[in-house]
């Protein structure tokens, strides 16, 4: 990954220009489908904002979704503190989705992780809405016992 690329897809993640800046966001993503590590998934990860994204951000999902699961789940936790703040909608699709498909992973995973994660996980864990969203929420709970 380049620093070019980089700031490309960061620059590119504000998508203010309209359909040219989406189709370049979406190339960008594309370019490196199939090679996310922790550094592109981290990169990533820093493009989820509550702004209108016209459908571009599914794309993120799409690549993240091949990636391997130790990396997406641990890019989607350490992301997690500000997506709670700025783009709680991000925040419960992107965990509720490993809650459903990995959970024994993602709480491995977040055992590990710092205390911001951990403020974070635990806020979306009593959050009413969440709970209404993501039935395995409960799944959650081994982290604050």
């Amino acid at each position: 990954m380049s620093i070019d690329w980089k700031q490309s897809i960061l620059a590119a993640s504000k998508r203010r220009a309209g359909k040219a800046a989406a189709a370049r966001f979406a190339a960008l993503v594309e370019e490196v489908g199939d090679r996310v590590n922790h550094e592109i998934a981290a990169i990533l990860m820093k493009t989820f904002s509550s702004e209108p994204d016209y459908g571009t951000q599914e794309h993120v999902v799409g690549v993240l979704t091949d990636a391997p699961v130790t990396v997406r789940q641990s890019a989607i936790l350490d992301e997690l503190p500000r997506l709670v703040a700025e783009a709680r909608e991000w925040a419960y699709d992107l965990l509720g989705s490993e809650l459903r498909d990995s959970p024994s992973t993602l709480i491995r995973i977040a055992k590990q992780k710092p205390h911001p994660v951990h403020q974070a996980l635990q806020t979306l864990y009593e959050d009413a809405e969440f709970a209404d969203e993501c039935d395995e929420i409960e799944r959650l709970a081994v982290l604050f016992q």
